[in-house]
């Protein structure tokens, strides 16, 4: 996805207002540390360059990582979290398709409920998910807006399966002028009381209208 971006120059014009950072593939502890200092350095800073150049910052991370699976991005740390499509595992691979047939299998000799192979599968990539979307909202007084550029959260079936402080907060929006407005206004208002107990917005773009 950055390589699409980088040849049709979306990339250039997100550095053009954020730092952006990526999330490292292979990086030692040492490095690591460093990498999350100086995002954390630019992401709380507020002040606007005078040379009218970016200001904050922008990280890219993917779901099962460290960013997404252990990290504490508490309040201005980060502000917003994006979500693009639910991580549902490889499914040709062979430790999944394995572990798909196992339970199915001891589901069915079973006298008791177990959980299938579908419903093994469908857990790990919500379990992934909900990692991710927490990230942001650390604290009773923290928030943030969460954002999935996914269309199946239209349906229920799909929205139940997140957290439950997500479920009831899900705003869908089915063209993007619309849920933007919502964002900024979420987010002045709550930059302006961020010293009372908050309640993080949760909006939906449907992918087919960006």
């Amino acid at each position: 996805m950055v390589q699409r971006w980088q040849s049709t120059g979306l990339y250039d014009q997100l550095e053009a207002v954020k730092t952006v950072f990526i999330e490292p593939r292979q990086a030692g502890k040492r490095e690591f540390e460093k990498f999350l200092t100086q995002f954390n350095h630019l992401a709380r800073d507020r002040t606007k360059p005078d040379n009218g150049g970016p200001s904050g910052g922008l990280m890219f991370a993917v779901y099962r990582g460290k960013i997404s699976e252990g990290i504490d991005f508490s309040d201005d740390a980060c502000r917003a979290v994006i979500n693009i499509g639910i991580p549902f595992p490889y499914m040709k691979n062979v430790q999944v398709m394995l572990k798909q047939k196992y339970n199915d299998e001891a589901a069915e000799a079973s006298a008791y409920p177990r959980l299938k192979g579908s419903e093994w599968y469908s857990t790990q990539a919500y379990r992934a998910m909900n990692q991710a979307l927490g990230r942001c909202i650390r604290h009773r007084r923290d928030w943030g807006a969460i954002i999935f550029l996914e269309s199946r959260f239209t349906s229920s079936m799909h929205v139940r399966k997140l957290s439950k402080w997500i479920r009831t907060r899900v705003k869908p929006f089915h063209h993007f002028d619309q849920a933007i407005g919502e964002i900024q206004t979420f987010m002045e208002h709550w930059s302006e009381h961020s010293s009372s107990p908050a309640t993080p917005v949760v909006i939906e773009i449907l992918d087919e209208d960006l």
